[in-house]
Order: structure tokens, then C-alpha cells, then sequence
């Protein structure tokens, strides 16, 4: 696979693993009135899927 072969499908995986984030987070939480009630709740939301699953989850880059 060539570099600009493995970038076009790195930039697919992103956007459908993007699109599932949103995606969950808006039914978790609804339609906040605004954006930064949508951040807040968001941001809290991920950050206890990741302390839930801390065991799961392996970070490669830091």
C-alpha cells in the first residue's frame, strides 16, 4: 500500500469512528441548548467511558 493508499484510508477509518462518537454522545445526552453545555456534558461523558473501561483501553501515544 502506498503512502498517499494508507492516508486516504486513514482518513475513512477516522471519519467513521468520528461520526460513531458523535453519533453516541448526542443519544447519551440529547440536544444541549448550547455549545458549551454540549462540550461540558460531552467531555464528561467520554472521561467516565474512559475511567469505566481504563482496563480495556491501551493508549499507544501519549
Amino acid at each position: 500500500m502506498d503512502p498517499e493508499e494508507y492516508f486516504e484510508k486513514y482518513l475513512e477509518r477516522n471519519h467513521e469512528i468520528s461520526v460513531y462518537v458523535i453519533a453516541y454522545i448526542e443519544e447519551m445526552i440529547g440536544e444541549p441548548t448550547t455549545d458549551e453545555e454540549y462540550m461540558e456534558k460531552a467531555n464528561k461523558l467520554l472521561d467516565d467511558l474512559a475511567d469505566e473501561n481504563a482496563d480495556k483501553v491501551q493508549i499507544l501515544i501519549k
